[in-house]
Formats: C-alpha cells, sequence, structure tokens
C-alpha cells in the first residue's frame, strides 16, 4: 500500500466561541501552555510519515503563515539572547517538509474545506482539525521535537496500510459529552454506523470521532453526490456512511490513551492548560 504523503490540517473556522482572542490570533495557534497549538500538529503529521502539510485556512487567517515561518531576523536574535535556543521551537516545520496554504473562502463545512486542497494531492491523505490536539507525551518546548509528539495519525497510516480503506481515530467520552459529537457503533476495529449529534439515550455507543481521519481520493468524488447544499454540515458524515456500506468498509482507531484538547472550546481549553501545564 503507497504512502501517505499528505496531510490536510482544517483550520478555516473563525472560532467565534473563542472571542474576543479569536478575532486577532486564530484558535488554533492558541498556546497550550507555550507551544502554539497547530505546532502539536504539524510534528503529529510528520512524524507519521507525511512530507506535505497542505493549511486549509479562511482568507482572515493570513498571519498563520508569519507563524509558521518566522522570520530569519527573528531567529537570529534568539540565537543570541538564548543559549538553549533551537530553531524548531519557533519554525515547526522541517526543511523536508512543504507547506502548502489554500484558502477555503466561504463557511461550507469539512468537505468543502477538504476539497479546496485536493488538487494538490495524490491518493489517500490524512486530515487533521486544526482546533483538536491529541497528546501522550507533556514537555516543555525545549524537550519538544517530532520523535516525541504524538503518534496518534502514525497509528491512522499504519491501519491504512494494512487495509487500504478510510480511516478514523475514535475514543471514549463522557455520557454527558455524547450529543456534541459523532457516534459510532463498532464491530470489531470496523465502523457500522454512525449518528451526528444524537441524544444521550440514541447514542449506539460511548466511541465519537475525534478529529483525525484518513480520507480517499474517492471520497471527495463523493461530493457531488453528498453536496452540501443538500446535507449541510452533515456532508462528511454522510460520505463516511457511503463507505461503510462499501467492500473493506470504514475503519476504526480507538485512542482512548490520548489526552483531548479543543482549542475551540473556552471551558475545555482552560482545563487544557491546567493538565498540560
Amino acid at each position: 500500500m503507497a504512502d501517505i504523503d499528505d496531510a490536510v490540517i482544517v483550520a478555516a473556522g473563525l472560532g467565534t466561541r473563542m472571542l474576543p482572542a479569536s478575532a486577532s490570533i486564530g484558535k488554533e495557534v492558541l498556546p497550550l501552555v507555550d507551544i502554539p497549538g497547530i505546532f502539536h500538529l504539524i510534528w503529529e503529521s510528520v512524524k507519521s510519515g507525511c512530507k506535505k502539510i497542505h493549511l486549509i485556512i479562511s482568507p482572515e487567517k493570513e498571519h498563520f503563515i508569519d507563524i509558521l515561518n518566522p522570520s530569519t531576523n527573528l531567529i537570529d536574535v534568539l540565537h543570541k539572547q538564548i543559549k538553549s535556543f533551537s530553531k524548531e521551537m519557533i519554525s515547526p516545520i522541517p526543511e523536508n517538509v512543504n507547506l502548502l496554504i489554500h484558502y477555503q473562502k466561504e463557511p461550507k463545512g469539512l468537505m468543502d474545506a477538504i476539497g479546496s486542497a485536493t488538487n494538490d494531492i495524490n491518493g489517500a491523505f490524512l486530515v487533521l482539525l486544526g482546533d483538536n490536539i491529541l497528546i501522550q507525551n507533556h514537555k516543555s518546548p525545549l524537550e519538544m521535537s517530532i520523535e516525541d509528539s504524538s503518534n496518534a495519525s502514525l497509528k491512522l497510516v499504519e491501519k491504512y496500510k494494512q487495509y487500504g480503506r478510510p480511516v478514523v481515530g475514535v475514543k471514549k467520552v463522557h455520557e454527558n459529552s455524547l450529543p456534541k459529537y459523532g457516534v459510532v457503533k463498532l464491530d470489531g476495529e470496523k465502523i457500522i454506523g454512525i449518528i451526528e449529534k444524537p441524544s444521550i439515550e440514541n447514542a449506539p455507543s460511548d466511541l465519537v470521532l475525534c478529529g483525525r481521519y484518513i480520507f480517499t481520493k474517492e471520497m471527495i468524488n463523493l461530493m457531488n453526490l453528498y453536496t452540501y447544499e443538500k446535507f449541510g454540515e452533515f456532508q462528511s458524515i454522510e460520505i463516511q456512511k457511503h463507505c461503510i456500506e462499501e467492500e473493506g468498509g470504514l475503519l476504526a482507531v480507538q485512542l482512548n490513551d490520548y489526552q483531548w484538547y479543543d482549542s475551540g472550546n473556552p471551558l475545555s481549553w482552560i482545563k487544557s492548560q491546567l493538565d498540560h501545564a
């Protein structure tokens, strides 16, 4: 099975729950104590084997480019002032990895955002929701590296290489949180059902989609069948349901031993800061 060379980080949302902070800086680059959240996602993508990072942003988020590509002057100043400084502390993208910027001009859901990048992608690709951080190791910036970053996406890549089918990450949550998410029903490692934002009584399990996916090019073609105009925010769920019915199905990787942090939710983000600190 071919390698997964491309990672799509979706960071186009306006983050209205994090206003007024998100009006000046994207929720995805808010610091988890002292490391911008999106750094964790980039390191995770690179650790999984990706050589191209596709960042999906809205036109209002141009500042992302400067954050991910700091000036050489700033790097030189920090080198002089901080003996322990390393470039990776403020420049998370390795030299052998390409960063490509794509724009979602209208807020038309996850699949529309992904679709803005797929002309530059061949084959299956990794998808990470930009405000969802999944980590196991809690380290300071001086200790952090790609090698020490999350291997959540790597687990999905390994499952894809084994079976060649679309893969999603799932995680157990408390029953009170089930109405916030897409809840899955499993048969072994195969997903046999997804219910978006069910009541607690109608939830098929305590496992929910947690912002990590491997999509295939065929799933992008399904956008013409399951359109945003018809299905709205449920478009991506309908496409995943279609994959469930296909031979080989839609596979799940359980990520229950990871901390799940959401930079788009004020209360969750406060708890995340304390936990990580």
